[in-house]
């Protein structure tokens, strides 16, 4: 018999989860269902997320060749935008958001303005 991976999942705690080498555990960002002119959109023509906050930062990344470590640019709380089909979905006993593993290397870019809102 298959295992519901998604419905495992829901065993494990944000708390205790820690992500491995160069990923990052991100919460995604809720995709409207409604139009800013008030249409709804059907789920299936909604798509993914491609943008959220960083929950958790795995370890640095080694390079293979010099053994120097590179670190991930990024801080717990930052604002991302990623590659909609990269990553692991995850699901967590916590809440209802949906999660996500994703390498730092899909990782396009982050919000600076509101890093420097955070920081402030």
């Amino acid at each position: 018999m298959p295992v519901d991976w998604k419905h495992k999942a829901r065993e494990f705690s944000i708390k205790t989860c820690k992500p491995m080498r160069d990923y990052v555990l991100v919460r995604c960002d809720k995709v409207k269902a409604k139009t800013e002119g008030g249409l709804y959109i059907p789920e299936i023509a909604m798509g993914k997320a491609s943008t959220g906050t960083v929950i958790k930062v795995g370890l640095p990344s080694i390079n293979e060749l010099s053994g120097i470590e590179i670190p991930i640019p990024l801080e717990v709380g930052d604002r991302i935008i990623f590659s909609k089909f990269s990553g692991q979905e995850i699901l967590f006993k916590e809440d209802d958001y949906d999660y996500k593993l994703v390498p730092s290397k899909v990782i396009m870019g982050f919000d600076e303005e509101h890093r420097k809102k955070v920081e402030k």
